[in-house]
């Protein structure tokens, strides 16, 4: 008899909820949708979200996540916070200082300022890449992923490709839904589950289980052990 297939609280228990979710960062604050975009910056390049989660709280306990303390460091005084990035951290130091001077200098340190005229993703995300060399899609829309309900232009921020594919697995969307676009399929899903569970706590731990086993179909990595789809 194959086993059932986890609901969407099932899954976020499983694989954990989002990362600002495990910072406690209070995403309806500007001083939460700041930390989320040091903490986004830094998970992009991390190689490991554990390690990228581990750096962002130190940032975050000392205090310097935000775009006036981040922007007032030398790059390599940052990068010795970020050890956990090996060799990376250089680099992530330059992104997270040039993004937080650009921030400060083009609109007075406010994400509200930046994208309270913007009509669509295109024009939101290239304010957020040009604000420092390095800046790149994959920051930038792990940054507005959790805020599309927030920030103007950012409700059409796709699903990741790794999330839409636990998504299809799980039969929580059918092939060709939430191709690009805002996740309308998994979003209809998780208002009909009454799960209890926040979206953005859905759509990151479908990402994980994604990236783990469901982009490739390698159901032999599945955690979800004799509940993956792919065994049954």
């Amino acid at each position: 008899m194959a086993a059932l297939l986890p609901d969407m609280q099932q899954l976020v228990e499983r694989m954990g909820p989002h990362p600002a979710t495990e910072l406690q960062l209070d995403l309806s604050s500007e001083s939460g949708q700041l930390a989320w975009w040091a903490t986004a910056v830094v998970l992009a390049a991390a190689g490991s979200e554990a390690r990228g989660l581990e750096a962002s709280r130190r940032l975050l306990d000392r205090g310097i996540a935000s775009p006036g303390a981040l922007g007032g460091l030398v790059p390599a005084e940052l990068a010795a916070l970020l050890e956990e990035l090996g060799e990376r951290a250089p680099a992530v130091a330059a992104r997270l200082v040039g993004s937080s001077r650009g921030l400060v200098e083009r609109w007075g340190g406010s994400l509200g300022a930046l994208s309270a005229d913007c009509d669509d993703l295109e024009q939101l995300g290239g304010r957020l890449a040009g604000l420092a060399p390095g800046v790149g899609v994959a920051s930038v829309l792990r940054f507005l992923r959790p805020l599309r309900d927030i920030l103007p232009g950012a409700d059409a921020t796709p699903l990741a490709a790794s999330a839409r594919a636990a998504a299809r697995h799980l039969g929580w969307i059918s092939d060709g839904d939430d191709e690009e676009g805002p996740p309308a399929g998994l979003l209809y899903r998780w208002q009909e589950s009454e799960s209890g569970v926040a979206f953005r706590d859905v759509e990151a731990a479908a990402e994980r289980l994604g990236a783990r086993a469901c982009l490739r179909e390698r159901a032999h990595r599945c955690p979800l052990a004799d509940s993956c789809p792919l065994r049954q």
